[in-house]
């Protein structure tokens, strides 16, 4: 039980590093279409068809673009409300880890370092640090 506050610290991390990625979400859109249509001596169009066509094609172009325009916003607005929760979130698991009681982070952290210090590996190590000075 005394490995809660840990939890909590892992929470904590895991949530800063979704609302980071949230937040630079926030500066990537998509870019619109752009069409130019070629103009010039060598450029006629002599049918109805083809005229019609560009029309058509200029058509699209406009309501892609502004459907484009569309996700742009709703995807910033997503990941900025995604970037703040994540980040309310970590605020919220950093209140947890700290809070007092039988389970906080200070005597975690102090039984840790007690089982640390008297662990067989840390003691091998610690007398093979020795030999090696």
């Amino acid at each position: 039980m005394r490995q809660i506050p840990l939890i909590w610290l892992l929470f904590t991390i895991l949530f800063i590093c979704f609302g980071m990625y949230h937040f630079f979400q926030l500066t990537y859109s998509i870019p619109h279409y752009e069409w130019e249509s070629h103009k010039g001596p060598d450029v006629e169009f002599a049918s109805g068809i083809a005229e019609e066509s560009k029309i058509n094609l200029t058509n699209f172009i406009i309501q892609w673009n502004q459907y484009v325009d569309n996700q742009n916003r709703s995807s910033f607005w997503i990941n900025l409300f995604a970037s703040l929760t994540y980040f309310i979130s970590a605020f919220m698991s950093v209140i947890a880890m700290f809070l007092p009681g039988e389970y906080n982070i200070k005597k975690t952290a102090k039984n840790m370092y007690r089982k640390f210090i008297t662990s067989k590996s840390y003691n091998t190590f610690k007398r093979n640090f020795k030999r090696t000075k």
